[in-house]
């Protein structure tokens, strides 16, 4: 960009020094500014944004994902299987002998008393004969009775069709 400048700049101001000055500084200033904007504007915002988002999306993951999975899987097994256990082993077996020991030495033990009596109704015994209801039994399908229509007469009280209103 600043090739054009000069250029432009020097070559008028050789040939006439106070009008076109003004006349040749005004144009190349629009044009310059107009079409190296727009071209550097559109090209490295497109290729920054598509290549480093593929590139730090691809590769990273997999390299977080296969580095660390290997290196927590063999050496923090070993540190975690040492030191936490014998930190473990000494400070809560000491608190749950004690504390539990203490609570469950003196057991206190109430006794159950019954204070109600079972309530014993007597049975009444009624006059006259029960009814006994588990002899009727329901009609089962093929008992149940249709109602019987005259074969000779019509059936267009019974086929005539149903109007619905349209949804």
């Amino acid at each position: 960009m600043l090739d054009p400048v000069q250029q432009t700049a020097e070559e008028p101001v050789q040939q006439t020094a106070e009008e076109p000055v003004q006349q040749t500084v005004e144009e190349p200033v629009q044009q310059t500014a107009e079409e190296p904007v727009q071209q550097t504007a559109e090209e490295p915002v497109q290729q920054t944004a598509e290549e480093p988002v593929q590139q730090t999306a691809e590769e990273p993951v997999q390299q977080t994902v296969e580095e660390p999975v290997q290196q927590t899987a063999e050496e923090p097994v070993q540190q975690t299987a040492e030191e936490p256990v014998q930190q473990t082993a000494e400070e809560p077996v000491q608190q749950t002998v004690e504390e539990p020991v203490q609570q469950t030495a003196d057991p206190v033990l109430e006794p159950t008393q019954q204070t109600t009596e079972p309530v014993m109704d007597p049975v009444e015994q009624t006059s006259g004969e029960a009814i006994d209801t588990t002899e009727q039994t329901a009609p089962t399908q093929d008992q149940v009775t249709e109602p019987v229509y005259d074969q000779t007469a019509p059936l267009q009280e019974e086929t005539t069709p149903v109007q619905q209103e349209p949804a």
